[in-house]
Formats: C-alpha cells, sequence, structure tokens
C-alpha cells in the first residue's frame, strides 16, 4: 500500500516580527523524513487556527492566505503523484527538491541514452563508424524492452536504477531473449557506459555496476580448414547470388578484413608496396587506425573476376547486404 506525505502547515511563532506576525511554514513528513519551507505569507497568532491549519474565517485575508495555501497543497500533490507513479524512492526529499527548485528535473535512463546515441551520430564516419551507432541504438532498444517488460513504463528515473535492476536485466536477456552469455556481457557493457555517464553528471550517486561480475565465457575458436576451403572454393552453387557471397566471403579470408571493411574498399585503396606488390592500405573500420596487407594472388582473382574499376572511388567488390 502507498504511504502518501503528510503535508501541514504552521506558525512558527519564535520567527514572528515586533508586530506579532509570524511566518506560515509547510512541512512534508514521512516516517523519517522531515522537511519544511516558508509559504511567504504570515499571521498573527489571534488570526490562527492551529487545529485546521487555516486562516480564521473572521480574519479580513483569510481568503487570500488559504486559497494560497490551498495551491502549494495542489502543486505538492501533483508532483508527488508524479513520482509515486514512478516508483520514486526518497520521496519527501525528491517532493521538497522539485518544489522548491533546489532540483529542477528528474533524469531518466532512456531519456539520457537516447542523448547520448544523439551526440555520438553526429560523430558518424568521425568517432563512430554507423554499425558501432546502430548497435547503440538497438542495446538501447533492448533496454527500453526491459523496462516495459520488468516496471511497465516507457522510462524509469536513473535513482531507480541499482544492483536488481542490473541482474534482473542480465536474467532477461539470458531466460527471455535467449542471448548468448557474450552477447549479454557486451550489452550490460553499453549499459555501464551510460550509468557511468549518468554518475558523472551527478545524477546518480551510487554505481548499479561497482559489484556486478560479468558471465564467464569461453570463446570458441571457428576456423576452415585448408581441406574445408577447398570444397567452398570449388563447390559450384547453383545461384549466382550464392556464389557472389561465396566469393565475398573468401575474399574477407584472404585479407583478414571484415565484411564493414571489405564493402567499403576502393580502388584508392590499393596501392603498391615496398615490394612492388600490390597491397591494401586503409583505415580500421572500429578503431580509425591505419592498417596495410598484402594482397593474395586468390583475392586479386575475386576482384578481376567483379570487373574493372573506373576510377579511385570505383568500389572493389559488388554490394551485398549482410
Amino acid at each position: 500500500m502507498i504511504k502518501r506525505i503528510n503535508i501541514s502547515f504552521f506558525r512558527w511563532k519564535s520567527r514572528g516580527n515586533s508586530k506579532g506576525q509570524a511566518p506560515i511554514y509547510c512541512r512534508l513528513k514521512s516516517d523519517v523524513v522531515i522537511k519544511q519551507f516558508t509559504t511567504g505569507m504570515s499571521i498573527l497568532e489571534r488570526d490562527w487556527d492551529n487545529v485546521k491549519q487555516r486562516a480564521k474565517p473572521r480574519y479580513f485575508g483569510s481568503e487570500r492566505i488559504n486559497n494560497h495555501l490551498n495551491m502549494i497543497v495542489k502543486k505538492l500533490t501533483d508532483i508527488e503523484d508524479k513520482l509515486i507513479l514512478e516508483e520514486v524512492d526518497d520521496i519527501v526529499e525528491m517532493v521538497y527538491n522539485l518544489y522548491t527548485g533546489k532540483d529542477t528535473s528528474t533524469h531518466f535512463f532512456i531519456q539520457l541514452f537516447q542523448k547520448r546515441y544523439e551526440v555520438a551520430s553526429k560523430m558518424e564516419g568521425i568517432k563512430f563508424a554507423k554499425y558501432t551507432l546502430w548497435k547503440f541504438r538497438h542495446i538501447m532498444e533492448q533496454t527500453q524492452e526491459y523496462i516495459k517488460w520488468k516496471y511497465k513504463q516507457e522510462d524509469i528515473p536513473l535513482l531507480k536504477i541499482d544492483s536488481s535492476f542490473v541482474l534482473g536485466f542480465e536474467e532477461y536477456l539470458l531466460l527471455e531473449k535467449g542471448l548468448a552469455p557474450i552477447t549479454v556481457n557486451k550489452v550490460l557493457q553499453r549499459v555501464k557506459q551510460i550509468i557511468q555517464y549518468g554518475i558523472k553528471c551527478d545524477y546518480m550517486k551510487v554505481d548499479p555496476f561497482v559489484e556486478y561480475k560479468p558471465l564467464k565465457t569461453e570463446k570458441e575458436l571457428v576456423f576452415l580448414t585448408e581441406e574445408e576451403l577447398d570444397l567452398l572454393e570449388n563447390y559450384q552453387f547453383a545461384q549466382d547470388r550464392l556464389a557472389r557471397v561465396r566469393d565475398l566471403y573468401l575474399f574477407s579470408v584472404y585479407t583478414g578484413l571484415a565484411y564493414h571493411e571489405a564493402f567499403s574498399l576502393k580502388k584508392k585503396h590499393i596501392i603498391k608496396g615496398f615490394d612492388k606488390e600490390l597491397w591494401i592500405s586503409m583505415k580500421r573500420g572500429k578503431t580509425g587506425k591505419d592498417f596495410e596487407v598484402p594482397l593474395l594472388p586468390k583475392a586479386i582473382e575475386i576482384i578481376k573476376k567483379y570487373g574493372e574499376l573506373d576510377s579511385d572511388d570505383s568500389y572493389v567488390l559488388p554490394r551485398v547486404s549482410n
């Protein structure tokens, strides 16, 4: 059962002036937390009803004061209702901060995720590859799906994210989504980066990942034997499309280029090396670092198979979606 904040008003007698007028204060109280602030109104003792916590009706300024106090109650309960829906802890502190302007906003997790994604998107091709940004957005969407599944909300405040959120997300990815442990680790690694940014911005105080240990994984190295490679090279596919995919895969085998690097390869990236042979010279898709690799004869055969290159900006390989 939700326990509401107790909102009350009192006349602070000891802070009265020489005319006998004392300020009216508002007090917010839960089981252990008390916060209070001035309402900006003052009143004489004879005009204040301690039981009803309002100005007495016979006082000529009672309507103005009581309307003001009722308006304060309305604003406080509106803030409280919103925070209850968001399941915020330390609700007295938050209501007090939001009403008095000491904390003008509640920071939400997916909102922060979205802002970081927007900033990263502006650096596409400079700091981040297109595929990296796609993964960033995909993980953000997975996180929001978990929040909807677990909390039945579109978003949650950063202050609600604790170790149980992290462990619950791990279980969700493993059991509900059926992801492999290594993939779960990558998702949570990106989530951790957003959390650490939130901590740096002072949006939250405690790192929910402080005692979290990634899932143990054993990476199995899978490679083709020379016999398997020969079978693949010489296999006659019934469809040209599949043969083309096979050739593009073999190109990566003989050059070591990743998918996005292979399909970004242009004529201008092929140079003559120190040994007077053809080499690939370009930047790594992920790190942006320069690298050079020799073009082996079988890789050259694949390039020749797909036609002549018209200009330095001509792509070496046909465009095929992965």
